[in-house]
């Protein structure tokens, strides 16, 4: 089983378009089985690559969450003047979509299931 992305997210540096190969049939069945049996936290709804030009006037691949979200802060003149003394500081925001961490902690699992499953076969434990 291999799991590819070939963009990354601009602002937040998600992976985008990920896409998932498998060897043989059997991989493909036990991964069914795995998002069957186990809930996983795991979302790639956001993790679909749009484009938007930034200051430079180029586009760049991002997120779909920080397509939508992207630029959207409101701010009164006290957020305003508490960010350009320092006493507050707006860093970029928490990506909601699936991080690189999230996605290898979820492809050890299911490469775990698919061996568990390869040696014991089909009986079901």
């Amino acid at each position: 089983m291999k799991i590819t992305w070939p963009k990354i997210c601009f602002a937040c540096q998600v992976p985008l378009d990920v896409d998932i190969q498998f060897d043989d049939g059997d991989e493909e069945k036990y991964f069914d089985e795995f998002m069957d049996f186990f809930p996983t936290p795991t979302n790639l709804h956001y993790n679909v690559s749009a484009k938007r030009r930034f200051n430079d006037g180029k586009f760049h691949p991002m997120c779909r969450w920080c397509f939508d979200n992207h630029r959207k802060i409101w701010m009164d003149p006290r957020m305003l003047r508490d960010r350009e003394i320092g006493k507050i500081k707006l860093g970029p925001p928490p990506p909601k979509g699936t991080t690189h961490e999230e996605l290898a902690l979820f492809a050890s699992r299911v490469k775990g299931y698919i061996a568990t499953r390869r040696r014991h076969g089909d009986v079901y434990f």
